[in-house]
């Protein structure tokens, strides 16, 4: 059995958390799915300073959106790891906003599904804490195309149910590792106090 861990999209598609794209053609969904690489690029190069110039009509949502917040990028399409958990995963962005809070940001087409991005924030976020990293604070959902974006912050639940927050997120996707090993025939991950000492092979509650 392999030993690579699997990446956080990996386990949200295996278990149906992953946003259903079956009814959309194969063309199209090629197609957006080349254009959003294609503006994943142009973000992390222009990040680290080696932005071409055919990449310049992808960057007109993103860079107002960091005129008008003030973000300044730290991490662009790193790799985290939860060794607890078994996973790994790329957030897009990791950065401070004016207040100095340190924020993690998916970038989405418009019209994304903000509860899936929010299991991806959380699965993210945790996996950097877990490395020692400092906390993150808040989660973004930020939706682009070639000249706006909408930036939605999902750290706390929406009251009209939009998203969960990124705690009750945290807790989906830690169900859905649970599922995704059984799938795989992977050892479980259990609580160190699963059993009772007192009466082995007995369930503590």
């Amino acid at each position: 059995m392999s030993t690579k861990l699997p990446r956080v999209s990996e386990i949200l598609r295996a278990v149906g958390l992953a946003p259903d794209f079956s009814a959309v053609p194969e063309p199209v969904l090629a197609a957006a799915r080349e254009r959003g690489t294609a503006r994943h690029a142009a973000i992390e190069a222009d990040h680290y300073g080696y932005v071409e110039p055919a990449q310049e009509p992808l960057l007109g949502g993103y860079r107002r959106f960091l005129a008008d917040t003030g973000h300044v990028p730290e991490v662009s399409e790193g790799l985290v790891c939860h060794k607890t958990w078994g996973y790994v995963g790329h957030p897009d962005r990791i950065g401070q906003t004016p207040s100095l809070s340190l924020v993690i940001v998916e970038w989405k087409p418009m019209g994304t599904n903000r509860v899936a991005a929010s299991y991806q924030l959380a699965a993210y976020a945790r996996a950097w804490e877990s490395m020692g990293k400092p906390a993150i604070t808040h989660g973004y959902v930020v939706e682009l195309d070639d000249d706006t974006y909408r930036m939605t912050d999902v750290t706390q639940p929406d009251p009209s149910g939009k998203w969960p927050g990124l705690d009750a997120a945290w807790v989906t996707f830690q169900a859905a590792i649970h599922v995704y090993r059984a799938q795989q025939g992977m050892r479980p991950i259990l609580p160190r106090a699963w059993w009772r000492s007192s009466a082995p092979g007995t369930p503590s509650g």
